[in-house]
C-alpha cells in the first residue's frame, strides 16, 4: 500500500488529506516540532549512537567496537568526500556504526544504528524517513547487518534484520523535503525489542541507559 499524506510533526501516515490534518493538529496542541531539518535530524543520530555504544558498554557480556566511516582516516574521509561514485566508495560511506561482540557465544554482530526523533510509535502506521538510498545500500553491501533504530518514546530501541527488508515490501515511497530526496520506509513485522535481539542486556541496564539517552534528547 502507498501511503500519500505524512504528519510533519511525527511522520505518521494517513489514507487521507482529513485523517493526516486532524492528527497534525492533534501534534501542534501538544507543542511538537515539524521534523524536517536535516542538521536536527544528525545531531540526533549521534544522540541515538551514543545511547546504543552507552547501553552495550554498560551490559555485561558484551563488547562494542565503532566501525563506522567517522573513525576512519582523514585520508579515507577524504575519499568519501570526493565525488567518486563507484561501489567502493559506497560501500565504505555506508559501513555500519558499530561491531558488538558476544563474549560467551565468540560472535560479532554490525549494527547501524538510526534515531528518527518522532515521538510517539505505532508499528502499522508509524514510517521512519531517511536520506534517499541509506537503506538500499545497506540491503546491498552489509546485509547481514542489524537496523537498531533508537526513539525518544515506548518502546525505545527496536531492531530489524537488514536481510529480511524487502525495498518492493517495506519502502512505502520516496519525495523530496526541503528539496532532498528523501524515503518513507515502514518495518512492520520486522520489529524486534532490542532485549530479545541481544538477550544479555538486562532491564536494569536497559532502563539506565534509557534515562541518560531521554534526558539528553
Amino acid at each position: 500500500m502507498t501511503y500519500e499524506w505524512v504528519c510533519d510533526y511525527c511522520d505518521s501516515v494517513f489514507d487521507t488529506k482529513e485523517e493526516c490534518d486532524k492528527h497534525e493538529e492533534t501534534c501542534k496542541s501538544r507543542g511538537l516540532k515539524v521534523t524536517y531539518d536535516f542538521n536536527t535530524m544528525r545531531a540526533k543520530g549521534r544522540l541515538g549512537e551514543f545511547f546504543i555504544r552507552n547501553l552495550f558498554e554498560i551490559t555485561d557480556g558484551y563488547k562494542i567496537i565503532p566501525f563506522g566511516v567517522e573513525t576512519r582516516s582523514e585520508e579515507v574521509k577524504d575519499l568519501i568526500r570526493s565525488n567518486f561514485k563507484t561501489d567502493t566508495n559506497k560501500k565504505i560511506k555506508s559501513l555500519p556504526d558499530f561491531i558488538v561482540v558476544d563474549k560467551e557465544k565468540e560472535e560479532s554482530h554490525l549494527i547501524e544504528v538510526k534515531h528518527p526523533g518522532i515521538k510517539f510509535f505505532d508499528e502499522s502506521k508509524t514510517q521512519f524517513m531517511f536520506k534517499w538510498g541509506v537503506i538500499q545500500d545497506l540491503i546491498k553491501y552489509w546485509k547481514e547487518a542489524v537496523l537498531v533504530i533508537a526513539l525518544n518514546c515506548e518502546p525505545h530501541c527496536l531492531c530489524v534484520k537488514v536481510s529480511d527488508i524487502e525495498p518492493d515490501k517495506h519502502l512505502k515511497f520516496s519525495k523530496h523535503v526541503n528539496g532532498k530526496p528523501t524515503d518513507y520506509w515502514s518495518f512492520e513485522g520486522l520489529y524486534t525489542d532490542i532485549r530479545d535481539a541481544f538477550p544479555l542486556i538486562k532491564g536494569k541496564d536497559f532502563m539506565n541507559a534509557t534515562k541518560i539517552f531521554r534526558n539528553g534528547d
